[in-house]
């Protein structure tokens, strides 16, 4: 995996320093949805909501490739998500 300079004295792989921008972008731009399912289950979904345009779209491929996830073309091809 490759590397990437931080500062001067310590490095953060690629891997960290996508699970780090991820926290930032979930603080800007993202949701956590919280469901009962028939009243036996919770469930979560965590959502980031961006304009459909092809750097968004990549990014959030690879944001998915290290976090994990899917993402999906939504709002009649307005939003990626």
């Amino acid at each position: 995996m490759s590397t990437i300079i931080k500062n001067e004295d310590s490095k953060i792989s690629y891997d960290e320093y996508i699970k780090m921008f991820w926290v930032g972008l979930m603080d800007g731009d993202g949701n956590i949805q919280v469901n009962h399912w028939r009243n036996n289950s919770l469930q979560f979904r965590i959502i980031i909501k961006l304009s459909n345009i092809k750097s968004n779209y990549n990014m959030l491929i690879e944001i998915a490739k290290v976090i994990g996830g899917s993402v999906r073309i939504t709002g009649g091809g307005d939003d990626v998500i």
